[in-house]
């Protein structure tokens, strides 16, 4: 599928380059890491895109980039990631919808970095904390990280194993709110969150079940809810850039 690519000079606002792109070569969301792009000599840095998110993309058919000419005053390489990994795909949001207002939101960097993921994937999940663990051994400067981990292994964490958000909001008491992305308009399709003291814990649900269950903030607040889903189907708590994998055993979570 094809799509129109608008470059816009961020410092006039004037268009200067349109063209048809494939849908399939724009990055799946455009302010979660540096993005730019090399015209001719000089390269450029995204400062706005409009949609940002590549299925947004795809319904618009179009995308506006607002570029700015990258003057390297600073060595690039010397960029620094505030964390060792990210997960590679951020979910579908839809731009209105019912009770957004009170929506409770996660940043898309934080996205899906504390969740639940099924045993049955445990090599997929010990690859990726091997690739997390060698950023975090050969790759952390002062102040932060020369190179980040994209998670591509784990797409679908939950699969079949029937979670309902029923389940997870009995687990912790409350009902759950609408889930939004941090900076981005609209609220995650299928999502709700229920905040737990300074913790909070997340979902995604489709066709009646979830696809993701995640935490946020301090994991050990909302353990003790979430172990009981866990072990009743055999789910691994993964903290990412914690590069941990906890088994939930009778006593609680262990490694």
């Amino acid at each position: 599928m094809d799509v129109i690519l608008e470059l816009i000079d961020d410092a006039t606002g004037e268009v200067f380059a349109e063209s048809e792109v494939a849908l399939d070569s724009l990055p799946q969301y455009f302010s979660r890491m540096d993005t730019r792009l090399t015209l001719g000599d000089a390269e450029y840095e995204v400062t706005h895109a409009e949609p940002a998110n590549r299925d947004d993309i795809g319904l618009a058919g179009r995308v506006r980039l607002r570029l700015r000419k990258v003057a390297f005053s600073v060595d690039p390489k010397k960029v620094l990631y505030s964390l060792p990994s990210i997960e590679d795909l951020l979910p579908p949001r839809d731009r209105a919808a019912e009770g957004a207002d009170g929506a409770l939101d996660v940043a898309p960097d934080d996205f899906r970095q504390v969740e639940l993921v099924r045993a049955a994937l445990e090599v997929d999940v010990d690859a990726e904390l091997e690739d997390i663990r060698t950023v975090i051994a050969g790759h952390h400067r002062p102040g932060g990280f020369d190179a980040i981990h994209v998670r591509k292994r784990v797409g679908d964490p939950l699969g079949d194993a029937g979670v309902t958000r029923a389940e997870v909001e009995a687990a912790l008491g409350a009902k759950g709110r609408p889930l939004a992305l941090r900076g981005q308009s609209g609220v995650v399709r299928g999502g709700f969150a229920i905040p737990q003291a300074e913790s909070m814990v997340y979902g995604i649900e489709h066709e009646g079940t979830l696809v993701v269950l995640c935490a946020h903030g301090d994991y050990r607040e909302v353990a003790g809810a979430l172990h009981p889903i866990a072990r009743k189907y055999g789910l691994l708590l993964v903290d990412w850039c914690g590069t941990r994998c906890l088994r939930a055993h009778e006593d609680g979570f262990v490694a």
